[in-house]
Parts: C-alpha cells; sequence; structure tokens
C-alpha cells in the first residue's frame, strides 16, 4: 500500500524552484541592467508561497502523526471521490474524498480534505483510514492509500 500525498507535499516544491529561478534571473539583470526589481519581487514571493506550502505539510503530517498515536482509528470504506477541476497538478487530479465508517452500530460520512489522485483511481484500488482526536469527535484526519486490494 502507497500513502496518497495531499497537494501541500508536491506544490512546495515547484514554488520553491520557481522562485529561486525567478530570483536568480532578477538578481541577474538587476546587476547588469539595474532593471526587474519587479521580478526579484516575484521570486521573494514565490518562495514565500513555498515556505508557506512546506509549513502547512509539515503542520498536516504533524497533525497526523500525534492522532495516529493517541487518537481513534476506524477503517472507511470510499463512497464517491470528488475532483476539484480547478486545480491539476501536472497529470495529476487533485480531490476530496467521501468516506463511510461505522461507530457503534451508526453509519456515518465524512468528507476529507484534498488528495493528489491518479486519473485512474478508482474508488475500488483506494482505501482510507481515519483517525479522530480522543476529546472530540468532530476532529478528524483522513489518509489514503492506492492499492489493489482493499479490505472492506
Amino acid at each position: 500500500m502507497k500513502k496518497v500525498e495531499t497537494p501541500w507535499n508536491v506544490i512546495w516544491k515547484f514554488f520553491i524552484v520557481v522562485g529561486v529561478l525567478f530570483f536568480i534571473y532578477s538578481i541577474f539583470f538587476l546587476l547588469l541592467l539595474n532593471e526587474s526589481k519587479a521580478v526579484l519581487v516575484n521570486g521573494a514571493l514565490w518562495i514565500c508561497l513555498g515556505i508557506l506550502a512546506r509549513i502547512k505539510a509539515t503542520y498536516c503530517e504533524y497533525r497526523l502523526q500525534k492522532f495516529k498515536k493517541i487518537g481513534l482509528c476506524y477503517d472507511a470504506v470510499i463512497i464517491n471521490i470528488y475532483p476539484n477541476a480547478m486545480v491539476r497538478i501536472g497529470s495529476y487530479i487533485t480531490a476530496r474524498v467521501e468516506c463511510g465508517y461505522s461507530i457503534e452500530g451508526e453509519y456515518k460520512t465524512i468528507k476529507s480534505n484534498y488528495f493528489v489522485l491518479l486519473p485512474s483511481d478508482t474508488k475500488k484500488n483506494i482505501c482510507a483510514k481515519i483517525y479522530f482526536s480522543n476529546s472530540n469527535l468532530k476532529d478528524f484526519m483522513v489518509e489514503i492509500y492506492r492499492t489493489d486490494n482493499c479490505v472492506y
């Protein structure tokens, strides 16, 4: 089973690379032509966006690890996949997943945050685990795995 990444884990590297390229480009032309201060600011902005995306990815991973240690864990059934048509990362699709789980004989559904899925991913080859906080059942994290044989 391979863990499916969140957009924050994927996009921060792209933001940093683009920002560094803009920054180097603008410094080169700033020294030669005494111009392109706007590109320098643009590069700094891309680098800041990359750092913020990395902080968000680290925070989400920390929170998931905390829930894994002290929280409740339930295996979930994938009910539906909701792709976000506005955000695509290369050939990958950014999508939310609706999961169903049973707690104390009652069946409930929740929607996850965004994940980066392959175009070939379906409900059949994705498994989900839901981690809840001990103190608040409305505080949860969803972890999705890509596999060929999910156990329901």
